[in-house]
């Protein structure tokens, strides 16, 4: 792990030597695993950091390997340490292991909650189940997560600078997330279902405003086309008003078609609001139930942002 390969376009100020942060995502595959760079920023630092969501570290030099191919080397610090960190947060989970409520009964303290064929009881519950972002349901999209498609613009849109993507959905989202791609995108091509938004008319305005956003009405997409191993996304199968399918060439695909509140197991015991969010007291984590707590994406109709959940979870 002394290297790191990471792909960079020749014009960027990373051919230098200046210090930046590398935010990656680690995905664990047994003893072995898989570091990939999200973002990268251009700011000092001599120390690193870790906590559960991200790892930053500082490079002690950056340089061109081949111009050719717009990729560099990293050469990197302390990599043991992240190496130890991993290795604790591993057998801490190994040991005590991660286990899914089937049930939970909050109508009287001490709280139950039902996992398995065993009953854990608690003064305090904190819920924290986050929100799952809507999808397709095709196995195509399923393939190509993460290669090409993706339910985050603010994750992702980085990486498609100067490329042509679609944002599929016509919700306030979907406008949000199409206007925020034209930071990086060549072109943005928003494809909706229907032959208008439900967007508020504020949201609109900025789409039809943007030139670099076009819209294909009447449109919903089938398939996508691509493997992961050879570039991802290809292009995605669209399926026109009259019922013909079309072909269209993009680089990458965002859904944009919402979230879903991952609290059906609650059972309206806590007060939700009527897409079923938890409803939290003002500036609180309190639910309408003493002793019983939401934090995160569960409990936030407006950020979503992995910031903002840990933040009120503290």
């Amino acid at each position: 792990f002394e290297e790191i390969i990471c792909p960079l376009k020749r014009n960027n100020f990373f051919f230098s030597t200046t210090p930046f942060f590398a935010k990656i995502e680690v995905v664990w595959f047994s003893d072995v695993f898989e570091v990939k760079f999200l973002k990268l920023f251009d700011l000092s630092c001599k120390n690193i950091f870790f906590n559960s969501l991200l790892i930053f570290f500082s490079t002690k030099n950056v340089k061109p390997v081949n111009e050719s191919l717009n990729c560099c080397v990293l050469t990197v610090g302390k990599i043991e340490l992240i190496w130890s960190l991993l290795n604790n947060f591993r057998d801490l989970f190994n040991a005590r292991g991660v286990k899914n409520v089937d049930k939970i009964n909050l109508n009287n303290s001490p709280f139950e909650l039902t996992v398995g064929n065993e009953i854990y009881k608690a003064k305090s519950v904190i819920i924290a189940t986050g929100a799952t972002a809507k999808l397709l349901g095709m196995e195509s999209e399923s393939k190509l997560m993460g290669h090409g498609v993706s339910a985050c613009a603010t994750c992702d849109g980085f990486f498609f600078k100067d490329k042509e993507v679609v944002v599929v959905g016509g919700g306030d989202s979907a406008m949000e997330e199409a206007t925020f791609l034209t930071k990086f995108a060549s072109k943005v091509t928003i494809v909706h279902r229907k032959d208008q938004f439900r967007a508020s008319k504020i949201m609109q305005k900025r789409v039809f405003d943007n030139p670099k956003i076009e819209i294909l009405w009447n449109h919903q997409v089938v398939d996508m086309i691509g493997e992961p191993d050879k570039g991802g996304l290809e292009k995605a199968i669209l399926k026109n008003q009259d019922g013909e399918n079309v072909e269209f060439k993009c680089d990458g695909l965002f859904l944009a078609i919402g979230h879903k509140p991952n609290s059906d197991f609650l059972d309206n015991q806590v007060l939700l609001d009527e897409t079923g969010y938890i409803i939290t007291e003002p500036d609180s984590t309190a639910t309408s139930i003493k002793g019983v707590y939401a934090c995160g994406d569960i409990q936030d109709t407006v950020y979503r942002q992995a910031i903002t959940a840990a933040g009120s979870g503290c």
